[in-house]
């Protein structure tokens, strides 16, 4: 089962409007204690896996979700002293389209939070396989963090055009949806407010 989702709690909310964190964190659970019910003498019936969309908008926060995935994985057993992080991978998509949600506007200042966590993450992988040396963690998701780190290192973009078609869509779609991103991912609102500023 691939379960599709861009952001850990307040970033959920704000990409995949309207859903609540609250109700996915619980329907992960519930699936991950199916695919834990399922283990047969063949191993389990069916597994689950994460697809994540790189974007602007999740660039840096994306790293918080991998790890929740990653936590929540290593405490569902599927045999012989195995979690589902064994067997669950991580999936990740890059933004190309709109293009102004492209990683790449976003500056290196802000993008190296990222790299940062991303680092920080693979290290806690690293550690956790040291201390539970039959729980093989799956290289899926190693790989797709180390290429999350690398989209975060290309060089910034420069477009004044769909930095204002940015700065619209996020205007007109936080007024019809009665909220501001501010509220939601309020790093990413403080980046935004200076690359607007810098183009005028």
């Amino acid at each position: 089962v691939a379960v599709s989702i861009d952001g850990y709690e307040k970033v959920n909310e704000y990409i995949r409007y309207p859903f609540k964190w609250a109700k996915v964190d619980s329907t992960l659970r519930s699936l991950f204690e199916r695919v834990q019910n399922s283990i047969g003498a063949t191993g389990t019936e069916f597994t689950a896996g994460l697809s994540c969309t790189v974007s602007l908008y999740n660039a840096i926060q994306c790293f918080d979700l991998f790890e929740y995935w990653f936590d929540l994985s290593t405490q569902y057993s599927v045999g012989e002293g195995q979690t589902l992080a064994t067997h669950g991978s991580v999936f990740v998509n890059y933004v190309t389209h709109p293009s102004y949600a492209m990683v790449g506007y976003l500056s290196p200042e802000y993008r190296n939070n990222g790299i940062v966590k991303g680092e920080s993450l693979l290290r806690k992988i690293e550690d956790y396989r040291k201390e539970n040396p039959m729980d093989h963690v799956n290289e899926g998701m190693i790989n797709s963090i180390k290429l999350a780190i690398e989209w975060l290192k290309e060089p910034q973009i420069h477009n004044t055009y769909d930095l204002t078609k940015l700065q619209h869509f996020i205007n007109s779609s936080d007024k019809f949806r009665n909220r501001n991103i501010k509220d939601y991912i309020p790093e990413l609102h403080e980046e935004l407010e200076k690359l607007w500023n810098t183009q005028t």
